[in-house]
């Protein structure tokens, strides 16, 4: 596992968000990091500062085009490249390699994000809500109370992996936040239970519930589609606070909207 000099020797952040790219998808870290992903640089929010200082994360597993990582790393110091080859079983060792980085760099955060590449939270809400509710033991993020293992396919999960027919309550792997005692605890029980590749449900259901006594803050379908990729308007308009499948272009209007909050006025 390597990074370039990590974002906690100059300052401590409150919140570090671990977003989950690939080598070949530089473009889709270029629309993050011009975006949302510019609070690394700016510790601001479309000209706003930030109530607690956050720092974005890039982690990246092994490919055959890793040379093509190191300038990107140097120009911007936001990669941690872990020693996982890049697959979709794989998944649940890079979210876990991640989280060990951050304990092992960055101990002081107070609260640890996961999010794919193509997710666009809306940061200042979420820093609202952890500065202002009771976080302790709660994992947030989209929340379902049960899914179907499947045993064939993309998503299969073993019987010696996970023998029961469903997984227990959990949040989707698009999102999901808690605290950094939390994740570190999740690290450390992952050691010791089956591996399974189906990372949200295992890391946030099956060793979540391993551990015992912890709680679930869900979004509502208005906050967050779990279908449906965002309209531009949506964060300034609505209640949308969270969305996937935003492409850079899409990216780059919504982010358009939040600096100039007049183009999403009704006429």
């Amino acid at each position: 596992m390597s990074a370039t000099r990590g974002p906690c020797y100059s300052d401590q952040p409150f919140l570090i968000v671990l977003v989950l790219s690939m080598t070949k998808n530089w473009k889709l870290r270029k629309a993050v990091r011009e975006t949302w992903g510019s609070v690394n640089r700016t510790n601001t929010w479309a000209g706003k500062p930030l109530r607690k200082p956050v720092r974005v994360i890039f982690v990246i597993g092994m490919s055959k085009n890793d040379d093509a990582l190191l300038h990107e790393s140097d120009v911007y110091g936001d990669i941690v490249h872990v020693s996982v080859r890049e697959s979709y079983y794989n998944l649940t060792y890079k979210v876990l390699m991640g989280i060990r980085w951050v304990h092992q760099f960055c101990k002081g955060v107070e609260f640890v994000a996961k999010v794919d590449e193509d997710t666009f939270p809306d940061v200042p809400v979420f820093l609202d809500i952890l500065t202002s509710v009771n976080m302790t033991n709660t994992i947030m993020g989209p929340f379902f109370t049960f899914s179907k293992v499947q045993r064939t396919g993309k998503y299969a999960v073993s019987e010696a992996s996970y023998p029961a027919p469903q997984f227990p309550p959990h949040c989707k792997g698009n999102f999901y936040l808690m605290p950094a005692d939390l994740a570190f605890r999740i690290l450390k029980t992952a050691q010791h239970l089956p591996y399974d590749n189906m990372e949200d449900v295992h890391l946030t259901g099956v060793v979540a519930y391993s551990i015992g006594g912890v709680r679930f803050r869900g979004l509502t379908r208005k906050q967050y589609s779990i279908r449906y990729p965002p309209k531009v308007c949506e964060y300034i308009n609505g209640t949308k606070i969270v969305a996937q499948k935003v492409h850079p272009a899409l990216g780059q209007e919504i982010w358009k909207r939040f600096n100039d909050e007049s183009l999403c006025s009704e006429s």
